[in-house]
């Protein structure tokens, strides 16, 4: 059964979707930047999966690095007219994006929450395609080695074209 929540976080809440399947463990997912909670193969593992899950909306998630991501996703332009307060427009996957100054702050202290927190579960698998251009596979790994988990690779696969069927194998052996 599949239940619709809204989890509190400071003066704000993360939407999620419960699929409560009685088991002891849940499997926690995240998407990354321009994502959904419906996107990519979620729905897939919450359906394949023998535990528990929630998927949840994470506006901004996947850009772990501020120091190294900012240059290959923005301009330097962008980087300039961001630092001297001003806005700029981003058209990603169908979604604009207003980025100020601001939303990098907000990002770097979510973004040490949520390593914060992924050190107190007990297993995170962290998925990323091997072909994704938009977030470096390397940022995944630096996320996997902090944390101290593991990183599933999908080969060929890129930023917005993971399938269930690319890891399904290795995801079945986890979930």
């Amino acid at each position: 059964m599949e239940v619709d929540l809204l989890i509190p976080i400071n003066q704000d809440s993360i939407f999620c979707k419960f699929t409560d399947k009685k088991s002891e463990e849940a499997v926690i997912m995240i998407h990354s930047i321009g994502g959904s909670l419906d996107a990519i193969f979620f729905a897939d593992i919450a359906q394949n999966s023998q535990k528990s899950t929630i998927r949840f909306d994470f506006p901004g998630h996947g850009r772990i690095n501020l120091t190294v991501q900012p240059v290959n996703r923005y301009s330097k332009d962008e980087l300039e007219m961001i630092q001297n307060g001003q806005t700029v427009t981003k058209q990603l996957a169908n979604a604009t994006y207003e980025i100020k100054r601001d939303s990098f702050e907000e990002r770097k202290y979510l973004e040490k929450i949520v390593v914060q927190k992924f050190k107190q579960i007990q297993k995170v698998i962290i998925v990323h395609g091997d072909a994704d251009e938009i977030t470096p596979l390397s940022e995944s790994i630096q996320l996997g080695e902090e944390i101290g988990q593991k990183v599933i690779v999908c080969k060929g696969r890129g930023h917005c074209d993971l399938q269930w069927r690319d890891c399904a194998d290795q995801l079945s052996a986890v979930l």
